[in-house]
């Protein structure tokens, strides 16, 4: 640009105007003492451009959906000569109701208000170093919407189901519900099983079996058709099933093959759900504790007992079991065992018995190194964990068939052993095997070395 010539000598200043927005400018001086006669130039200013108004900003937040609540607005200054923004003003409009005005002081390009549920219009403007403002942006719309609110209203407290079907209500009136998620934790929070269930469905089951008497956790949260989540809610509930009807006993001794016969009968009454298997126990101790003898016993079916210790009293009683896992007891019903011989059973259901003349003699031991030290008068024991047991029998064996065996077929295999004083072990025969005599015509008496053995 041409500069101006000719200015009196007085002059410290110039206006100049038709400067344009967005180009950089210096200025110089040169001084004259009498044209033509100049001074050198001064040196360059440093760079100008003229200040003027930003452009309408750029709208960037919030989307057109928001949840109720602070509501973060955000925009973009387009500065036109480079400069940053020195204020700003906000304006929200709630569609036929009132406008809030925000005049937002330096560089902020964003501003938080609180908002209800509703819909609105919003718009804001900029200014930079210009004294003016630039021009407003378009209106953007935004509606406001509530979270969703979800509610487990089953199973809370205590369930009698085994696989409860998991039920809430939903609220939400900007939108149905289309998804929900659940998880099923125990009472410690461990994770067991989760879910996901789509639609508008407000139930859900797990596929879980639960435990009677056991406390768990429901975790759930529903997304709506605004896209927005309800805040995770979580139900404790405790399982209590409905107990089926209690089952009886009655009990058979068969001395001959040292068994039990246990019969159950199980009611049917109104109300009560039905038991669809049972689980026989014994005890030893008058009924202070109790060992499982057969579990997934048919409805009104039978168990034969074929390890029953000898010459105890013993005890029997059924539990009656529903599709739901719930249990019932029934009474105990004892029977005495007297026997006057000694069984030995196979694995194979064989069975053998020793009697008449019949002799038990039992020997009991234990793990033990004996060490002399020096300077010791006495030698010091040094015990494990392994206690043998042998006994030595003498009888007329007799087999399942009623024939009288020598004893042969004993041999390599493990047994059980019962006997009439209650002694009951698993055993095996020692090296020393068996010794038979025959006594008179085909029967044959026998003596056995047995060792205790474990069996899992």
């Amino acid at each position: 640009m041409s500069g101006a010539t000719g200015l009196p000598a007085s002059t410290s200043s110039r206006a100049l105007s038709g400067l344009a927005a967005g180009l950089e400018y210096r200025w110089r001086v040169q001084t004259a003492a009498a044209p033509p006669t100049l001074y050198a130039q001064s040196a360059a200013s440093n760079t100008i451009s003229p200040a003027t108004p930003p452009a309408a900003p750029t709208l960037l937040a919030p989307p057109a959906l928001s949840l109720e609540g602070p509501t973060g607005f955000a925009w973009r200054h387009n500065s036109l000569d480079g400069s940053v923004q020195q204020s700003a003003e906000l304006e929200v409009q709630a569609v036929g109701g009132a406008t809030q005005a925000v005049t937002v002081t330096g560089s902020a390009g964003s501003h938080e208000l609180g908002l209800t549920v509703g819909d609105y219009l919003w718009r804001a403007r900029t200014r930079g170093l210009h004294a003016s403002f630039g021009p407003w942006s378009g209106w953007s719309s935004l509606r406001v919407v509530a979270q969703p609110v979800v509610e487990i209203t089953d199973p809370v407290g205590v369930s009698s189901a085994s696989r409860p079907t998991v039920t809430w209500t939903y609220l939400d009136p900007a939108g149905p519900q289309v998804s929900a998620s659940l998880e099923l934790h125990d009472a410690a929070g461990v994770l067991l099983e989760s879910l996901e269930a789509v639609g508008a469905a407000t139930q859900a089951r797990f596929a879980q079996q639960l435990t009677d008497g056991t406390g768990y956790q429901v975790w759930l949260t529903v997304t709506s058709a605004t896209g927005f989540s309800s805040v995770p809610v979580i139900a404790e509930f405790t399982t209590d099933f409905v107990e089926p009807a209690a089952p009886e006993v009655a009990l058979e001794w068969d001395a001959a093959v040292g068994q039990v016969a246990v019969r159950v009968t199980n009611p049917v009454v109104v109300g009560l759900p039905a038991a669809v298997s049972n689980r026989i126990e014994r005890s030893l101790d008058g009924g202070a504790t109790w060992v499982e003898v057969l579990g997934q016993v048919d409805v009104d079916g039978q168990v034969l007992d074929t390890m029953v210790p000898l010459g105890r009293r013993v005890d029997y009683r059924a539990v009656a079991v529903t599709a739901d896992g719930a249990e019932q007891a029934g009474p105990a019903q004892a029977v005495v065992t007297d026997a006057d011989v000694v069984f030995l059973a196979a694995d194979d259901g064989s069975l053998w018995r020793l009697e008449y003349n019949l002799q038990i003699g039992v020997e009991s031991g234990h793990d033990v190194a004996i060490e002399h030290y020096l300077g010791d008068a006495l030698p010091t024991a040094h015990h494990g964990q392994a206690r043998p047991r042998r006994y030595r029998l003498s009888g007329l064996l007799v087999s399942d068939e009623g024939t009288y065996s020598d004893g042969a077929e004993l041999l390599g295999r493990p047994l059980l052993y019962r006997d009439p004083e209650g002694r009951l072990d698993w055993v095996t025969l020692t090296a020393s095997g068996v010794g038979s005599s025959q006594s008179w015509h085909t029967v044959r008496e026998v003596s056995l070395e047995l060792e205790a053995i474990r069996r899992d």
